[in-house]
């Protein structure tokens, strides 16, 4: 105990006796003014500097544990927000389905524009779906399976093929309405029977191989009349119109044009055309080997790219015109595909600036856009 005890001060007279005024008799033998330490210091330096060491040390210690708080606090936030979407999954999974996940804005309704939902897994409802979207029609991806089987969706399968998803609901639902022989002939669509319904099928296999089997698929659509056409070049329009795309460039030497059904339409590039080919955009572009091109594509993504911020720039919106202009040289319709899923907003905002630019389809994601809440928190510009 006592080698832990400070030594004593050794102190020093800070006034003579005979300096010492009148009132020197009333100051005690400790009052600063007889004497100071000389050898040590008070203690405030040493209590200064343990405070510091302590709130040091409190620092370090406490950093941790304040960031572990705020990434709790962050991901308590997402909880939050996402716990609706967790609730109608899987509470009102059914009634969701049955409502679709996109839908066409009203305020198109005016506008010749038109959607095309996508979806790249097969439902039994897609045509339903579809029509209550507000979409004119659908994409398919179409592949060739086993014993020459057209199946549809992301990757073959044996259980779903192009008749039971999409084929046999079409033709279900056009011999209804059209059950008395005496009236107009009526589509899909009640508040226009006469829009035909678009199938746009995304061919992953030779055109060569798929055409004879889609033939007979189509055959009952042929008979009762169902099927838009062309005679000459006219075209005459009817309650289905399917259209073949995919990357038909590679049937061009293995297709003869003439043995292409007149009821069958295709999807081309839209590649904007080069100075030098301006002078020539009013004259259709038959190089193609399907002589009957319905729309003319555009990837937005790799073309035309995202907006910043909410804005389409100046390069961005002339790209837009030209690929419309380039589409509309071909004779056919503008059609924008691959726009990213991005928030509902944004999506908005993209399917506006395409409209007002001159689209004429515009593919929309039914994938499931609006689910993806997360989407929305690293997708820049989604306030717009």
């Amino acid at each position: 105990m006592a080698a832990s005890e400070s030594p004593p001060c050794r102190t020093a007279d800070l006034l003579q006796p005979d300096e010492y005024d009148e009132y020197s008799w009333m100051l005690l033998e400790d009052h600063p003014l007889r004497s100071h330490p000389t050898d040590c210091w008070p203690d405030v330096f040493a209590f200064l500097g343990r405070c510091y060491t302590a709130l040091k040390q409190r620092w370090t210690e406490r950093l941790f544990p304040v960031l572990c708080l705020f990434l709790m606090f962050t991901m308590v936030v997402q909880f939050i927000a996402s716990l609706p979407y967790g609730i109608s999954h899987l509470l009102l999974r059914k009634e969701l389905d049955n409502l679709g996940t996109v839908q066409w804005p009203a305020e198109f309704g005016d506008s010749p524009a038109a959607c095309l939902a996508y979806n790249p897994l097969a439902h039994a409802d897609a045509i339903t779906y579809a029509v209550d979207a507000g979409c004119t029609g659908v994409r398919a991806d179409v592949w060739l399976g086993r014993h020459e089987q057209l199946t549809v969706g992301a990757k073959p399968a044996a259980d779903a093929t192009l008749q039971t998803v999409y084929l046999e609901p079409l033709l279900a639902q056009l011999d209804d309405a059209n059950r008395d022989p005496a009236a107009a002939p009526a589509g899909v669509f009640p508040a226009d029977p006469t829009r035909p319904f678009v199938l746009l099928l995304e061919l992953h296999a030779p055109l060569h191989a798929v055409q004879p089997r889609l033939d007979a698929l189509l055959a009952p659509f042929r008979e009762r009349g169902y099927l838009s056409f062309t005679n000459g070049s006219r075209t005459v329009s009817r309650s289905l119109t399917v259209v073949l795309g995919g990357d038909l460039s590679v049937d061009a030497a293995d297709v003869d044009p003439a043995a292409v059904s007149s009821s069958l339409f295709f999807d081309v590039p839209a590649t904007a055309p080069a100075e030098h080919e301006h002078e020539h955009e009013h004259e259709p572009n038959t190089a193609h080997p399907m002589m009957h091109p319905y729309t003319a594509s555009t990837n937005f993504t790799s073309t035309i790219g995202a907006p910043r911020r909410g804005r389409f720039s100046r390069p961005q919106l002339d790209q837009v015109r030209a690929q419309v202009r380039a589409a509309h040289a071909r004779g056919a319709r503008a059609r924008f595909t691959d726009i990213p899923c991005y928030s509902a907003r944004l999506r908005r905002v993209i399917w506006r600036m395409l409209v007002r630019e001159g689209a004429d389809v515009v593919e929309v994601d039914w994938s499931g856009c609006q689910g993806r809440w997360w989407r929305g928190f690293i997708t820049f510009g989604g306030h717009a």
